[in-house]
């Protein structure tokens, strides 16, 4: 599941091609061996959506009072904004940030490398977003197997739905930077 394809018991081709291609997107020596460099980073991601699990904090008044001066907008584009993204709540009830993970930015960003391999979540079509909320999750876990911080760019979070791609723009050192303060607080 880690590598984002199905659970047959077989170290067959497709394992073979998932670990090479997870290998390469972290690094490592490509040999499509699952050994002592490659085990320990596979084995770090099991339930990489709780890593996911914060204070979820509210956005309180000043919070809101920042985001209206920093996009230069009132309160009512501000509201119409959260309340179309996000139906004005940024976190699902399990405490993770709402998200929308995008196929065709993963796939861009990834230069179409998962593109046959994988393309529900690699693919240069937008659309096949599937369900929302925990399902999401899912998509991104998965993402994530195959290229951690073109992953997380390729999903939009939070209250804002800002996409990952976007948080040098919004102020933050990196797309890591942003998924912590998101996880955080609204």
């Amino acid at each position: 599941r880690k590598l984002g394809i199905g659970i047959d018991g077989k170290f067959g081709t497709d394992t073979e091609t998932a670990v090479k291609q997870f290998q390469a997107a972290h690094g490592l020596a490509v040999d499509g061996v699952v050994g002592e460099h490659t085990w320990p980073l596979l084995d770090s991601l099991s339930s990489t959506a709780s890593n996911f699990v914060g204070k979820g904090l509210a956005l309180d008044e000043a919070g809101f009072s920042d985001a209206m001066s920093r996009m230069t907008v009132g309160a009512p584009e501000l509201w119409a904004v959260m309340k179309i993204e996000t139906n004005g709540f940024g976190f699902l009830r399990d405490r993770r940030p709402v998200i929308l993970y995008e196929r065709h930015i993963f796939s861009k960003k990834t230069n179409h490398q998962f593109d046959v391999s994988h393309p529900d979540i690699s693919n240069p079509v937008g659309g096949g977003y599937g369900a929302g909320g925990a399902h999401q999750y899912d998509r991104l876990e998965r993402a994530i197997s195959l290229n951690r911080p073109a992953a997380l760019e390729s999903a939009s979070w939070g209250v804002g739905q800002l996409m990952g791609f976007n948080a040098e723009i919004a102020g933050y050192s990196d797309v890591e930077a942003m998924v912590t303060a998101m996880i955080e607080s609204e």
